[in-house]
C-alpha cells in the first residue's frame, strides 16, 4: 500500500506537471492553416485575368500572391474579411504551358498556399488575312520551352526554314508566307510544338482591306486601299458599322485588282471594333475600326419667341473644310444634314 507521505509526493508531482503543462500552453501559439483557394478560371492563355477566391487567412489579415514561388512576380495584394476569406484578381504572366501555382501568404503568419491555374498555348496572327504570296506573321504563347514550332495552313505545311523556337517562357514569333495560287477562302492557321501543345486561329485568304488610320472620329476622313479583287475596273462599295460610307472621289478597283481612295466615317456610337467592308460585288474584304467621338449638335437657346435667333453648332462633322451644313428646323425639333 502506499503511505500517507507517498501519497502527498505523487499528488505534488502531478500538479506541478499539470501547471507547468498548462503554462506552456498558455504560452504556445495555436498552429495557423495556411490559406487556401480557388482561381476562376483555373485554365487559359497568358494573359488572362483571373479571381482567386481564398479561406484561412487570419481574419483581417494582409495577404500577398506570387507567380510560382515566394521568390516569383508579385501578383496582386489584398486583405482578408473578418472570417479570413480573400479575393483578388491577378493576370497570369508569360510561362510554359502546363499547370502553374499561384502562391498566396498570410503575412500576418507566413503561412502559404497553393492555388493551381493551367497555362494553354495560344497563337494571333498579323494580318487576319492575306493573298497568296503574302507573309504573315504568328505570333504565340504558353507552348514548351525552346522548342521548334510547326505552322500549318489548313493541311499545309507552312513553316519557314528555320522553323521557329520558342523562348524559356514558350513564346515565340515567327513567319509563313501564302503559296502561289492558294484558293481563297476560310483557312485556319495552326502551331504545334515539339510536345504536341497546340493552337489554331481562323485566317483568310483572300481580298484585303487596309485603313489608315484606324481610330477616328465620326466625320473623320480615312485612306483605305484594297488588294487581291476582282480585275477592274468595278465600284468598290465600303460600309462602315453597317452604313455605306460617302467617298471622297469614286474608288474602284484596278486593271490589277487593287483600290485606294478616301472614305468620310459615318456618325456612329463611340467603340471599338467597328466592322469596314469593301465590296466590287465578287471579293469582299474586312478591317476593324474605332470611333472615339460620335457627331453632337447643340441648339442655343433651346427655345425662344417667334423670329428669334439661335445659334447652332457642331463637332463630328466632315473633316473637309467648305463642307454644305445644311439645318432644317421642324415644329419640335431640328435636323442637321452634312
Amino acid at each position: 500500500m502506499i503511505n500517507t507521505q507517498s501519497k502527498k509526493k505523487l499528488f505534488a508531482t502531478i500538479t506541478i506537471t499539470l501547471l507547468i503543462a498548462s503554462a506552456l500552453l498558455s504560452i504556445a501559439p495555436l498552429a495557423q492553416a495556411a490559406p487556401t483557394g480557388t482561381a476562376t478560371p483555373n485554365n487559359g492563355p497568358v494573359g488572362t485575368v483571373t479571381t482567386i477566391a481564398g479561406t484561412g487567412a487570419s481574419p483581417g489579415g494582409f495577404v500577398e500572391l506570387f507567380w510560382l514561388t515566394l521568390a516569383g512576380a508579385k501578383l496582386n495584394e489584398t486583405w482578408a474579411d473578418g472570417t479570413g476569406n480573400f479575393s483578388c484578381k491577378v493576370t497570369i504572366p508569360a510561362g510554359t504551358v502546363g499547370a502553374k501555382s499561384i502562391i498566396a501568404r498570410d503575412d500576418s503568419t507566413g503561412t502559404t498556399g497553393g492555388v493551381t491555374f493551367t497555362i494553354a498555348p495560344e497563337i494571333t496572327v498579323t494580318p487576319l488575312s492575306g493573298i497568296p504570296g503574302d507573309v504573315i506573321t504568328v505570333t504565340g504563347t504558353g507552348f514548351a520551352a525552346t522548342s521548334a514550332i510547326t505552322l500549318d495552313l489548313n493541311s499545309t505545311d507552312v513553316t519557314p526554314a528555320p522553323a521557329p523556337v520558342t523562348s524559356a517562357l514558350g513564346s515565340f514569333t515567327g513567319t509563313f508566307t501564302i503559296p502561289a495560287l492558294y484558293a481563297y477562302g476560310n483557312n485556319t492557321v495552326t502551331a504545334t510544338d515539339a510536345g504536341s501543345n497546340t493552337d489554331d486561329i481562323d485566317f483568310v485568304v483572300g481580298a484585303t482591306l487596309t485603313l489608315n488610320p484606324v481610330k477616328g472620329a465620326s466625320g473623320a476622313v480615312v485612306a483605305v486601299s484594297g488588294r487581291g479583287f476582282d480585275v477592274g475596273p468595278n465600284p468598290v462599295v465600303i460600309t462602315v458599322g453597317g452604313i455605306v460610307a460617302k467617298q471622297v472621289t469614286p474608288i474602284t478597283t484596278t486593271a490589277t485588282g487593287t483600290f485606294a481612295g478616301e472614305i468620310i466615317i459615318p456618325t456612329l456610337t463611340v467603340g471599338a471594333g467597328i466592322v469596314v467592308n469593301a465590296s466590287d460585288s465578287t471579293e469582299i474584304a474586312y478591317a476593324l475600326f474605332e470611333v472615339d467621338a460620335t457627331t453632337v449638335v447643340t441648339v442655343d437657346p433651346v427655345s425662344g419667341a417667334p423670329s428669334s435667333t439661335a445659334t447652332v453648332s457642331g463637332t463630328g462633322f466632315t473633316q473637309i473644310a467648305g463642307t454644305a451644313v445644311t439645318v432644317i428646323r421642324y415644329i419640335d425639333s431640328w435636323n442637321i444634314h452634312h
